[in-house]
């Protein structure tokens, strides 16, 4: 019991939010190191394409193209296969697409910035994860009691 009110009594503090915040940015800072993946690679080339094609919908397909991986269609799929980019053992029609344009629209100002440089890329990120940190804190602090409040930050 009396290491229960040592806890709350720390997740209860003015700062514990903001101890809470520079952990978990601490915890990311090593996606700094880390090169870019296959997926960035991919969203690289279609924010290109897009750029470069405008006419074939641009940006606004950009942001709700960019994270489909396979389209469904079978024709589409065959050709990736075909190209490498593509597995073999999936069905014909096989589909994964997930609709995410305020995400994609983060990856516009990095491949438009900041093409290919992974460190300005994930920094980025590491921006936009803090905001969201800081938020979500502000959020919980008005809702819940202090140490609720930062217990629900922290998981």
């Amino acid at each position: 019991m009396r290491y229960l009110k040592w806890l709350l009594d720390r997740l209860g503090g003015r700062r514990a939010g903001q101890v809470v915040i520079a952990v978990a940015l601490l915890l990311a800072l090593p996606s700094l190191l880390s090169p870019l993946s296959m997926d960035e690679y991919v969203q690289a080339i279609r924010w290109q394409s897009a750029v470069e094609h405008p006419t074939g919908g641009g940006v606004p397909r950009f942001l709700n193209d960019c994270f489909v991986f396979a389209s469904g269609d079978e024709m589409a799929n065959r050709q990736e296969i075909q190209d490498g980019l593509g597995a073999w053992w999936p069905a014909p029609d096989f589909k994964v697409a997930f609709w995410r344009p305020l995400s994609a629209a983060t990856f516009a100002p990095d491949h438009a910035l900041w093409q290919g440089n992974a460190v300005l890329m994930h920094l980025h990120t590491l921006g936009w994860f803090a905001a969201l940190l800081l938020a979500l804190n502000a959020l919980y602090r008005r809702f819940l009691p202090s140490p609720v409040a930062t217990l629900a930050l922290a998981l």
